[in-house]
């Protein structure tokens, strides 16, 4: 091998190992700022520095059947919460506790939803004989209720193959108690298409109010609703269709309007959930997808002060000595191109010929 190759080599290795020493040093102190955290991209790694997850609870252990538990010095990898994320019970997430003040990982033990309350009691969905497309049918004692909200208005469209002197459906608002509710005034337009009618029942309030509200039926006559639409003091818009609707084993079905998770999280150790209660998607940083095992020791140390020390100082003593080998490196090849320099073709001196001078005589 000459020379030449072998210094090519050496340099490879010198300034692979320089790159290796300062990825390693800017990680060290970036994540010393970062509070212990790494994050690349979406991804973050966090360190477990206690051992709340580290067994189960015997009070809990049939719920914790097939889980992994966190040790310390693992370090968990979590992927950032967006809209897309599903987060389903048992599964580990990263967010801030709101009373240890710090970032802890636990576990997803329930979930519950909250919001505008919509429900629908007593109903299924059916496809009429004069009009063909799937509705629903509130039976005589079922009801459409909407949770506490600023409404102003409810619009529902119904359909029948008749018209009926005693009306269709009327909205309820909340009564006093021990009084009878009565249904609020509603204006009433009907349209005869082919051979059955479409209502459109609405009701307006004016004043500024936080209430539920109820439709029921007027009649135990057979009706059809396709949508009911509210609207809010706030601007916004609900709507309900009839295709929405999926009846549970009582007929009953709910769902909720600026509808929102929440997340009850506990530590596999406790027998409790976090006493701040539960936590919103929003307040949920990450979710874990991996786990390395006792990884967390190797970043125990680079974040330690002897571990900043000798990162910085392999950095700083690989710097020197890559200034200076480039200095020589300099130095050689200056030597080189002199000594090749030095090197002239020198002239030839030639006699001439006595044959070509003249002769005596």
């Amino acid at each position: 091998m000459t020379s030449k190759k072998k210094r090519l080599i050496t340099n490879i290795i010198f300034y692979t190992v320089l790159v290796i020493i300062y990825t390693i040093g800017i990680y060290a102190v970036v994540t010393k700022f970062n509070g212990g955290v790494v994050y690349l991209g979406n991804i973050r790694f966090d360190t477990i520095l206690t051992d709340s997850m580290s067994s189960r609870n015997p009070e809990t252990e049939e719920f914790l059947k097939d889980t992994t538990q966190l040790q310390v010095y693992d370090v968990v990898v979590s992927e950032k919460i967006n809209d897309n994320t599903d987060l389903k019970v048992k599964d580990c997430v990263i967010f801030n506790s709101k009373s240890l003040k710090k970032t802890v990982c636990h576990r997803i033990v329930s979930i519950s939803e909250e919001g505008i309350e919509f429900t629908v009691k007593a109903a299924s969905i059916e496809k009429p004989s004069f009009l063909d497309k799937d509705l629903l049918y509130l039976t005589p004692g079922g009801t459409i209720r909407l949770g506490l909200s600023d409404f102003t208005d409810v619009e529902i469209v119904a359909y029948t193959d008749q018209l009926y002197d005693t009306g269709y459906y009327a909205v309820y608002l909340p009564s006093k108690e021990g009084e009878k509710p009565k249904p609020e005034p509603c204006e009433v337009v009907t349209e005869k298409i082919d051979n059955y009618y479409k209502h459109t029942i609405t009701y307006h309030r004016e004043f500024k109010q936080t209430s539920s509200n109820t439709i029921r039926c007027l009649n135990v006559d057979k009706k059809y609703i396709e949508k009911v639409t509210y609207k809010t003091y706030s601007n916004k818009t609900y709507v309900f269709n009839a295709t929405d609707f999926v009846p549970d084993e009582m007929n009953n079905f709910k769902k909720y309007f600026d509808g929102r998770y929440l997340y009850e999280i506990r530590a596999d150790k406790a027998a409790a959930a976090d006493t701040d209660g539960v936590y919103r998607r929003d307040q949920i940083d990450a979710k874990v997808i991996n786990i390395l095992p006792k990884a967390g020791y190797i970043n125990r140390f680079l974040l330690s002060i002897p571990g900043l020390i000798l990162i910085v100082g392999l950095a700083v003593i690989i710097t020197v000595a890559s200034f200076f080998l480039s200095k020589d490196q300099a130095k050689k090849k200056k030597l080189e191109a002199s000594s090749s320099g030095n090197i002239v073709d020198q002239p030839v001196e030639t006699k001439d010929d006595d044959s070509d001078k003249g002769s005596g005589g």
